[in-house]
C-alpha cells in the first residue's frame, strides 16, 4: 500500500507529516514508524507526526507526535509549527487554529512574515539546581546548562549522555541543552527519543527563553540562535501565555510503500 507523506523542517528540525484521518498508518506500529524515520533505510526524520480528527469538534485537528525511535513522544514545539502549516495545505485550517496535542490544547497561527507561532503549555516551574544548571518541563522535560565556554566546540554528545542516562533521568529521559548567554543567546540540544543532537528544539528554546528571562534579565521577545537558525520566545502581557515562533518549510511530498 502506498502512503502519502510530506517532509517538513522547522529550523532544521525535520519531520514526516501524514494525514491519518483515514487510519492508513497504525500508530501502534513502532517498527514501521522508526523505519520511516531512518535516514538510511527510510525517508529520514527527527520525528513523525500524524494529523487526525479531534476528539472534540471545537478544535481543528489532533496532533500525534512520535520520536524517531517509533515511540509516541511528548509535545514537540517545532513539530507543532510544522503541522499547523500542513493543516493549512490540507484546507483543514486557514491562518489560525486551536488544536489538540498530548499535553492539552494549543493555539497556532501562520504569521505575515511567513513564520509560524504556537502557544506552549508550561507544565512546571523552573527548578534551579545551581546558578548555571536548571530543569523545566515545557511540554517536554529539559535540562539546561549555561556554559562559559563556547558551545560551538563543546562535546555535547558525551556531556548529554552522562545526564540523559544517569540514574535520575534514565527511565523517563530528559532533553539536554547547553547555552551561551552573551550579546546573543546560543543553544544546542540533545533530544531523547532521537538520542542525538538536533538542529533545533522548540520546547528546548522555550525552556532557555524562560530561564533567560527569569535569571539573566533577558526581556521578551527572547531571540535564540540554534544550529538551524533563529527561534523567538514571547509572552502575552495580558494572559501570560508563552509563544514559540520561527520559520517552517515544506521540503517535499511523496509516496512510500508500506505493509499494514
Amino acid at each position: 500500500m502506498k502512503l502519502q507523506f510530506s517532509k517538513y523542517h522547522s529550523n532544521g528540525n525535520d519531520f514526516i507529516l501524514i494525514d491519518n484521518r483515514k487510519k492508513l498508518l497504525n500508530p501502534d506500529n513502532q517498527r514501521l514508524i522508526a523505519q520511516l524515520c531512518d535516514r538510511r533505510f527510510g525517508i529520514g526524520a527527527d520525528g513523525l507526526i500524524l494529523l487526525d480528527y479531534p476528539t472534540d469538534n471545537q478544535y481543528s485537528f489532533k496532533m500525534i507526535y512520535f520520536n524517531s525511535d517509533g515511540k509516541e513522544g511528548s509535545f514537540c514545539g517545532n513539530g507543532a509549527r510544522a503541522i499547523i502549516h500542513f493543516a493549512q495545505t490540507l484546507a483543514v485550517i486557514e491562518n489560525k487554529t486551536t488544536f489538540q496535542a498530548c499535553d492539552g490544547v494549543h493555539f497556532g497561527e501562520l504569521l505575515a512574515d511567513k513564520k509560524i507561532s504556537v502557544s506552549m503549555n508550561i507544565k512546571a516551574d523552573i527548578q534551579q539546581i545551581n546558578n548555571k544548571i536548571f530543569t523545566i518541563n515545557t511540554g517536554s522535560p529539559h535540562y539546561v546548562a549555561i556554559l562559559d565556554e563556547n558551545i560551538d566546540d563543546f562535546d555535547l554528545l558525551s556531556f548529554a549522555k552522562n545526564i540523559r542516562y544517569s540514574t535520575e533521568y534514565k527511565q523517563v529521559g530528559i532533553n539536554v541543552n547547553v547555552v551561551n548567554i552573551d550579546k546573543e543567546i546560543k543553544m544546542r540540544t540533545y533530544e531523547r527519543g532521537v538520542e542525538a543532537e538536533t538542529l533545533s528544539c522548540g520546547t528546548g528554546a522555550v525552556a532557555v527563553g524562560l530561564i533567560a528571562n527569569a535569571y539573566f534579565a533577558t526581556t521578551y521577545p527572547v531571540k535564540i540562535k540554534v544550529l538551524g537558525g533563529w527561534l523567538e520566545i514571547d509572552k502575552n502581557k495580558e494572559n501570560h501565555t508563552i509563544f514559540l515562533r520561527g520559520e517552517t518549510a515544506k521540503v517535499y511530498s511523496g509516496d512510500v510503500e508500506i505493509r499494514k
